[in-house]
């Protein structure tokens, strides 16, 4: 591949109603610097107000594309449909609500893949806008390795606020589970990433600064907590777990939404696991998500989230769901485990 190929690089952004945070994100991709970089902005129904405002600050610029949905098909497809844009064989997800810290970012992602050939995506340190913080409410990698945020370490997941795959290890694994829709994508496509045998890699190189815009975010009583739970299920079931740990699962969520007033919508979200799962179990790509018995061992070794015992996960189906549930996007329901 020659020198001037080796610094291409693929930005993709979903849009939903967040002209502000969008813009700031186009022109923190655009800003940097010794790379080759196409921005494809996915937008998924915006408000008419706020796509103009979009589309004219990209008018122009050869730089970036604007893609123009017309409806919401979620954060899964719509990334999906961004990546399949461009043709770079570095592709980066950025959150619509969040930017690159400094303009040397993609050019030092293109170095560190360079370097590890062993890595197939990139996880990034992401950060408060105020304070350069750590966001704790993105770590996805369990409280104790929070100490651990300022190195670098091999990861089971990685987090769509900022993240970065090889084009190849990306399309191998067919992408994001459209179906999905919100909620789990990236936890569920970085087993098939790790399938492959390539790593993922957390790299506080890297940061992203995440404005955690409450603008068009899912709240529990929205969907949020039907998508957990359905996903959860789903994305568990695809992976070959038993059907005793399933209900379980299952059980442990009907707990936890009668008690918070979300009963309803757990037991429709139980139901479209089932459905989803009897659909996979005719027509999806088993072989995808049969991992080798040394990759089920690679995650368990460098898993690094506790294993909490039958009464610790029982505690926890009985907890209240938190406001900064609502304000954060994070889970704060029954954790899913890595891991089979």
């Amino acid at each position: 591949m020659d020198e001037d190929k080796n610094r291409d690089i693929d930005v993709v952004i979903v849009s939903y109603n967040r002209d502000d945070d969008v813009i700031r994100a186009i022109g923190s991709a655009l800003d940097q610097r010794n790379v080759r970089q196409r921005v494809i902005v996915v937008d998924q129904g915006s408000e008419l107000p706020v796509l103009d405002r979009i589309a004219a600050f990209c008018r122009g610029k050869d730089a970036v594309t604007l893609v123009e949905l017309g409806q919401n098909v979620g954060v899964a497809l719509g990334r999906n449909l961004g990546c399949w844009v461009g043709s770079a064989p570095v592709i980066v997800g950025l959150d619509s609500d969040a930017s690159f810290a400094r303009d040397d970012a993609l050019q030092s992602i293109l170095r560190l893949l360079d370097q590890r050939q062993d890595v197939g995506t990139l996880a990034f340190r992401i950060v408060q806008p105020t304070t350069m913080a750590l966001d704790r409410s993105t770590w996805d990698f369990g409280e104790q390795q929070i100490a651990r945020a300022g190195e670098e370490f091999e990861a089971i997941t990685f987090c769509g606020t900022g993240f970065a795959v090889r084009r190849a290890t990306f399309e191998a694994a067919r992408g994001f589970d459209g179906d999905l829709f919100f909620g789990s994508e990236e936890g569920d496509l970085a087993r098939r990433l790790l399938r492959g045998g390539q790593k993922i890699l957390y790299t506080p190189t890297v940061e992203i600064v995440h404005q955690s815009a409450g603008a068009a975010r899912v709240t529990w009583t929205g969907g949020r907590w039907y998508h957990i739970v359905r996903n959860t299920i789903y994305v568990r079931y695809k992976y070959g777990e038993s059907a005793f740990r399933l209900t379980i699962t299952a059980l442990n969520y009907l707990n936890q939404g009668v008690r918070n007033g979300l009963g309803r919508q757990t037991v429709k979200a139980i139901l479209a696991a089932f459905a989803m799962g009897m659909r996979f179990k005719l027509e999806g790509d088993h072989e995808l998500y049969r991992l080798p018995p040394q990759r089920w061992d690679y995650i368990r070794l460098t898993n690094r989230k506790p294993r909490h015992g039958f009464r610790h996960r029982l505690r926890r189906s009985f907890a209240k769901l938190t406001k900064q549930g609502e304000g954060t996007g994070r889970q704060q329901a029954v954790a899913p485990r890595a891991g089979r």
